[in-house]
């Protein structure tokens, strides 16, 4: 499970050092609900609920929460 999980964050830097922004799909709400789907199937209810509001809290303390 740590390894995938490690692999799922080396694919995520990998995408953002060689063409994703900073503030591009991964600050939008979608993304926000895919990845708290993600640590729900991989680690249960508390940590995907855990992992929405600190995702969710970063996208409103950046001011820049896009929809898609």
């Amino acid at each position: 499970m740590a390894i995938l999980a490690l692999a799922i964050l080396g694919l995520y830097f990998v995408f953002l050092r060689f063409g994703m922004k900073h503030r591009g799909i991964t600050h939008s709400m979608v993304s926000c609900l895919v990845f708290s789907v993600l640590v729900y199937l991989f680690l249960g209810r508390f940590f995907a609920l855990a992992g929405f509001i600190g995702y969710f809290s970063h996208l409103a303390a950046d001011g820049e929460m896009k929809t898609i």
